[in-house]
């Protein structure tokens, strides 16, 4: 080889590796940059790891702030100035969170695509076609410059902002070196984006275009059985409700025809179009292709019977556009009803798992303030918790606001019939930014009516309560300051979206409970199946325009604050809220025709009705409680399937042998549980398969509230007959199958020895990091509970439940408990990123620490000191 190709050679390779290791690979950050050992990965987040004592100088800051982390990471701050506070959890939160607030807010906005890549495209484009990103930023530009919760907002992200600026590239958390990019700016109106996050996951879901399809396929009478409008509730949230009030004077119509009706030949209607579902047959257009629901779509809905999206995108990760089934749990004890004397409050609202949590745990005090509990990194206010005067949590109300209309749009694409008249749409072009591709042409357009959307061929108009209301930062800021029910009613005025029951305690021993938000005053056919967008009589009445903030007390098209369910120290002496339906049947207005199954609310109210005094230990135990309501009823029929009948095989022998000595508890440790998960999870798909999947197309199931109905009051009833065969099943002939297929199928996943079939092997928890970073998620491990026992665990791949645990007693001084799923930190690996999972997952919580005082935290309780000045 000549001299020269020697020497040039090391220097060709060396160049080349040089430049290779200083360009991204892929998605993944340049070698060069993610490994320097000064800068990369290696090097810890800002926040990773705490310092004992921290000493800042904050421009923003109106006086002097002292804040002592505990051994759980938790801050106890303590304020010169209560208008400080804001600016303490904005830095806080990005100190533990930033990566999760930037990725929320990218979500909203459509910019995922920018920094993660094409994979985002989905999410960005169902963002911004449905509105969410829009209706923030009109939120934001209608908020109460005057009210101190704006400012709030403002104070917030200069905390956050203080934070960013102190980083170098060599700080940033994990993430963002993944992803070889930086922290963004925060802007105040980042908050709303967050609240739109948080309303979509629980209030963006319709069940009109399944609806449809159903229509097309099946008659009336057909729906009328098994998907019946009326939703009789054994134990609605309101048992008393409007009980002395005669429906007349609300002065509010039930069922509002699309065509109207005039009230006298309502009945006459209902017979002659045989039930309502008659009149939502013969009232409401019908379209051309109805959509197919994807492969998730139509697993979510043949497990559940319960609502999922109708616009189902691929995404797969935290940010997918088809949120989790996901519900909660609360309810508060008054001072009659508990050991104590005092009021006592819990709360355990279920949502997806994933690490790291939505919640961040706070103690804030300043003067006129002392103020604990959840708060959500985005948002300043601690949205479930209490003060020194009142408590209160929240769980998802479930109301049917989310409706779809049918556009007839000219030839232009620029005009639209609504309600008789024609209408101009409004068009905006935009560009999403994509990484290491050109960016990608959308067309964003709006009606009066809300955003236009296209499902298979069809053009809709949708209207959302999302994307109208815009106070729920000012309601949880009066909450934190609410001294009294007056106070705490007078501050849910002001919530729209997501509706939500919240639950309420104080020192004076009252209890209470409103469901608050927007509840548009429509017929009951809107919930089953989409209108006509030129029919005015369709509309919600009066509604104004999309891009408008609105009066929550107008009459005319929502119902009136003083009329949405609510109660304030029943004679029960106890409220609960399960997700269940609110109000008992004579409640005068159409919200909704199938909330969640009402198994838990009837559990919870098992438990608060006995005759003894409730304890802060039975709260916390109601919480852990996994007894199943509906496994009590449905095993004996299962049960007495087997008296009769061919003779079962030795494997369902035993396995009906361990039933018969099950007392219904959901527990790792117990084979029983396996056995009947397994059999109830084919259940479904068994009875109802043969008739809603024909021709290659798979229709909405029956809710489970009505297969368990057919078990207990129909075992004749035609739907048990299997139309495949040519034998006449009966109930327990399709029983004695179905359990036998189940047992079969554990056996051959476990073996003969039912005592490898231990539920802890079946049913498993797992939750994946943000990013899906392996070893930086949890699971599997074993999980109790199922579907319908108050410590929820749905599925047998458990990916929601509770994402964290509180009970409080208003005593003085105030106790409470709590457990968080995951940890305060959002650093993978660092010691506060999961150190919780273990106690949440054993049962066990942590007592609440209220330091009134920096003095009022022992030492050996304290991890670390913050001291900021201005």
């Amino acid at each position: 080889m000549p001299k020269s190709v020697k020497f040039l050679l090391p220097a060709f390779l060396l160049g080349g590796y040089l430049f290779l290791i200083h360009r991204p690979l892929g998605p993944l950050p340049p070698p060069a940059k993610f490994f320097d050992p000064l800068r990369g990965f290696l090097q810890p987040a800002a926040g990773f790891t705490h310092s004992s004592a921290v000493d800042l100088s904050m421009p923003a800051l109106q006086g002097w702030m002292k804040i002592l982390l505990d051994r759980r990471g938790v801050p106890h701050v303590f304020a010169e100035r209560a208008e400080d506070l804001p600016v303490a959890v904005g830095y806080l939160h990005a100190r533990e969170r930033l990566f999760q607030m930037e990725m929320i807010v990218r979500s909203v906005r459509g910019r995922l695509s920018e920094v993660v890549g094409a994979i985002a495209l989905p999410s960005d484009r169902f963002f911004l076609e449905n509105g969410f990103r829009d209706a923030a930023d009109r939120a934001y530009a209608a908020a109460d410059r005057s009210h101190p919760a704006y400012q709030a907002l403002e104070r917030y992200a200069a905390g956050v902002n203080y934070f960013i600026e102190q980083l170098s590239p060599a700080d940033y958390p994990l993430e963002f070196k993944l992803l070889n990019f930086s922290p963004s700016r925060w802007r105040p109106q980042n908050s709303a984006y967050l609240l739109k996050y948080m309303a979509r996951q629980l209030s963006w879901y319709s069940s009109e275009l399944a609806f449809e399809r159903l229509r097309r396929a099946y008659p009336p009478e057909v729906l009328q059985e098994l998907f019946p409008i009326e939703n009789t509730c054994p134990a609605p949230i309101y048992p008393g409700l409007f009980s002395d009030v005669p429906v007349a004077s609300l002065g509010l119509q039930i069922f509002r025809s699309p065509a109207p009706l005039p009230r006298s030949s309502f009945a006459t209607a209902f017979m002659k179009n045989r039930g309502l579902w008659g009149i939502v047959q013969n009232r409401i257009p019908r379209f051309q292709q109805p959509p197919t629901p994807s492969r998730l779509h139509k697993k979510l809905w043949r497990r559940s019977g319960a609502r999922g999206g109708d616009y189902v995108e691929t995404f797969d990760d935290r940010f997918e556009t088809d949120a989790p089934l996901i519900g909660s749990n609360n309810w508060a004890v008054g001072a009659a009803k508990s050991a104590s004397g005092h009021a006592m409050l819990a709360n355990d609202p279920h949502l997806s798992h994933g690490l790291p949590n939505y919640w961040y745990e706070v103690d804030l005090h300043a003067p006129g303030v002392e103020v604990y509990g959840m708060t959500l990194p985005g948002s300043p206010d601690v949205i479930i918790g209490f003060n020194r005067d009142i408590a209160w949590g929240v769980t998802n109300c479930g109301w049917d606001v989310l409706d779809y209309y049918k556009l007839d749009i000219d030839n232009s694409g620029t005009i639209a019939n609504i309600e008789g008249k024609q209408e101009p749409i409004e068009i905006s072009h935009e560009q999403i930014p994509v990484k290491d591709q050109p960016p990608q042409e959308i067309n964003i357009r709006w009606s009066r009516l809300g955003p236009i959307v296209n499902r298979d061929g069809v053009d809709y108009a949708m209207r959302w309560t999302g994307h109208l209301s815009g106070n729920e930062w000012r309601v949880f800021y009066d909450l934190n300051h609410a001294k009294n029910f007056a106070d705490f009613c007078a501050a849910l005025r002001h919530y729209g979206n997501p509706a939500q029951n919240f639950a309420y305690v104080d020192r004076q021993g009252n209890v209470g409970m409103y469901s608050a938000g927007l509840m548009p005053i429509k017929t009951a056919a809107r919930s089953f199946g989409p209108g006509d967008a030129s029919d005015p009589a369709q509309a919600w009445p009066d509604t104004p325009r999309a891009d408008q903030i609105l009066n929550v007390s107008s009459p005319n098209s929502f119902v009136p604050f003083e009329k949405l369910p609510h109660a304030f120290n029943p004679p029960e002496g106890f409220v609960e809220s399960c997700n269940q339906k609110p109000t008992p049947d004579h409640y005068p207005i159409f919200y909704d025709w199938n909330f969640e199954a009402p198994y838990r609310g009837m559990r919870i109210n098992e438990l608060l009705s006995a005759e003894r005094k409730i304890s802060l230990e039975d709260m916390k135990a109601a919480q852990l409680d996994v007894h199943s309501v509906v496994a009590r009823t449905l095993t004996p029929i299962l049960l007495k399937a087997f008296e009769t009948g061919d003779n079962a095989t030795s494997i369902v022998a035993a396995a009906l042998d361990s039933l018969r000595d099950w007392d219904f508890s959901f527990r790792t440790h117990r084979v029983a549980p396996a056995i009947y998960h397994a059999f109830w999870d084919i259940l479904d798909e068994a009875i109802w398969s043969k008739y809603f999947q024909k021709d290659g197309v798979s229709y909405m199931y029956p809710p489970r509230r009505i297969l368990l109905a057919l078990l207990q009051e129909q075992p004749g009833s035609k739907w048990f007959d299997d139309p495949q065969t040519p034998a006449v099943e009966n109930l327990y002939a399709r029983l004695r199958q179905v359990f036998t297929a189940s047992t079969g199928k554990l056996q051959a996943e476990f073996g003969s020895d039912l005592n490898q079939w231990r539920y802890g092997r079946y049913h498993t928890l797992r939750a994946a990091h943000l990013l899906r970073l392996p070893d930086f998620g949890v699971g599997p491990v074993p999980r109790d509970g199922e579907d319908f026992t108050l410590n929820v665990a749905g599925g047998r791949d458990v990916t929601h439940g509770p994402s964290m645990r509180l009970v409080v007693e208003m005593s003085d001084p105030i106790r409470g408990f709590v457990v968080n799923f995951g940890g305060q930190s959002g650093h993978p690996g660092a010691p506060h990123y999961q150190d919780q999972i273990d106690e949440w997952l054993a049962g066990i919580y942590f007592p609440i620490r209220v330091a009134p005082s920096p003095d009022g935290l022992p030492n050996d309780e304290i991890e670390a000191t913050i001291n900021l000045r201005d």
